[in-house]
């Protein structure tokens, strides 16, 4: 089992808000997140999650990777990488939403440990843009219990309608 740690990167089913907003409950494919905070114990335990991404959106609010990092991590060069500090996902450990990389390293679901550095400075921009009410943070379990209280209102109703 893979143990949780601040600054694990992941390959996950990050969902972006716009992707929330516009009706989807899932993500449309997966992408390495490092995990930026844990919260609680055992079965009560929380990631914050970030995605790391190659096209920075909301007015280039992100931290840059160095190159020699993603090296280091497995991660594609040919392009800079930014972790996204304007929004995230928090979930239960373990994620749901995790699973090994095909393309990367089939056995595993992680890339390994990001240096701190740009740990402490994704944190550092995310409680900036926190405080000016700038940051998005969907909760995926929260999200989970809606959409199945939402498919089992549809299946009453569905029910009703067809008596």
């Amino acid at each position: 089992m893979i143990k949780p740690e601040v600054g694990l990167v992941v390959w996950y089913a990050y969902l972006w808000a716009q992707d929330r907003d516009d009706g989807h409950d899932d993500a449309g494919k997966f992408r390495p997140a490092v995990i930026v905070g844990l919260r609680g114990e055992g079965k009560a335990r929380r990631a914050l999650l970030l995605p790391i991404t190659h096209t920075l959106q909301y007015d280039n609010m992100g931290v840059e990777i160095a190159r020699q990092e993603l090296l280091r991590l497995g991660l594609e060069t040919h392009k800079p990488s930014f972790i996204v500090t304007r929004e995230g996902n928090r979930a239960a450990w373990p994620l749901k939403e995790m699973q090994p990389r095909a393309y990367y390293k089939p056995d595993s679901a992680v890339f390994g440990v990001i240096h701190r550095k740009f740990v402490d400075e994704a944190v550092k921009e995310l409680k900036a843009n926190h405080a000016e009410k700038r940051v998005v943070v969907i909760d995926r379990e929260k999200l989970r219990k809606d959409v199945e209280k939402d498919a089992l209102e549809w299946r009453r109703r569905q029910r009703g309608r067809s008596l």
